[in-house]
């Protein structure tokens, strides 16, 4: 059982500090909970300039994502995984919300953590399979005609085979069609799997276990979005390597699979 009160004691306390995390862990009578802050640090600067130069954008699927804030950023978070969990789909439990916080009971370890320790102990062929099937979790996501915004694997929990999804930060479905917010999703995605999948040639087995449950407006979406910009990703192809910084060596790995993949290359 949940002491609420003691929750609220220490989220009245800590309301007042602006040094605490935006998300940390709290432990109380031996129970452990997640605490979330909802403010203008959960922005990035990225997402506000995006957000600036969005009506000069052409393409829906371009466009920003809406940028909500504080109590509204709350709310929007929350009902989203309430659409989630009547779809099937598993979050952690939200004990309560308070003020501009969400307490959230701890599921268990997150997936980013779970791969770390998989790498660490040259379990390569498991930590691909993780992937694989983490692609094939995306996947019924978009079957359930939902798409999350913004996956990540530090943003998934795997535990004792269930699949729990959090942070639902980003909205693009509220700017453009279902089928080029779900492509967005899945480019994201493949930009993480092109940098953590050890084993190159598995990749195209992730989009195998993607597509295996994902719409194929999603997998066609994102394949019209590459089209239209292959003229720039050529562009981006020909900056040398002894330039490419991290980032852009990750995009360009991403960009360069999914174009090969979808024949587009």
């Amino acid at each position: 059982m949940v002491d609420r009160s003691k929750l609220y004691s220490y989220l009245d306390k800590i309301s007042s500090s602006s040094n605490q995390p935006r998300v940390h862990q709290h432990s109380i009578d031996d129970q452990v909970f997640w605490v979330k802050q909802f403010n203008w640090r959960n922005v990035t600067f990225g997402r506000v300039f995006h957000r600036g130069i969005t009506p000069l954008l052409r393409k829906q699927y371009l466009k920003a994502a809406p940028i909500y804030i504080s109590d509204k950023a709350l709310l929007k978070e929350c009902e989203k995984a309430k659409i989630f969990q009547e779809a099937g789909l598993l979050t952690p439990e939200i004990v309560l919300t308070h003020r501009n916080f969400m307490v959230t009971k701890d599921a268990g370890p997150t997936l980013v953590s779970e791969l770390i320790k998989m790498r660490e102990e040259s379990q390569f062929d498991k930590h691909d399979q993780l992937l694989c099937e983490w692609a094939a979790q995306i996947g019924k996501i978009h079957a359930a005609n939902l798409c999350h915004g913004r996956p990540e694997t530090r943003d998934t929990i795997y535990q004792d085979g269930n699949w729990i999804f959090f942070d639902f930060e980003e909205f693009p479905e509220e700017v453009m069609p279902l089928r080029f917010a779900q492509a967005r999703d899945l480019f994201l995605i493949f930009h993480i799997l092109s940098r953590d999948m050890h084993e190159k040639s598995n990749l195209d087995a992730a989009m195998s276990a993607y597509r295996e449950y994902g719409p194929a407006d999603a997998y066609n979406a994102l394949r019209s979005a590459l089209e239209d910009v292959k003229f720039v990703n050529s562009l981006i192809f020909k900056i040398p390597p002894k330039i490419r910084g991290r980032d852009l060596r990750q995009s360009i790995g991403s960009i360069e699979f999914l174009a090969q993949h979808m024949g587009i290359i």
